[in-house]
């Protein structure tokens, strides 16, 4: 399904309608709710519930 491809924010990759996302997202709001410093070293923390052989990329 959709090439293993996954759609950002949580919307489905092949939607045509993308809630999650810029432009025009419903729920886009525009409200920035944390900063960081480039180079900044911060703690994540990420719960899987099913591996399905991706990964996590931050930027």
């Amino acid at each position: 399904m959709n090439g293993g491809k996954c759609g950002a924010c949580g919307d489905p990759y092949d939607a045509w309608d993308k809630p999650n996302q810029t432009p025009g997202g419903t729920y886009v709001t525009g409200t920035i709710v944390r900063s960081y410093e480039s180079s900044s070293v911060i703690d994540i923390k990420i719960e899987v519930t099913a591996y399905h052989m991706g990964w996590f990329e931050f930027r």
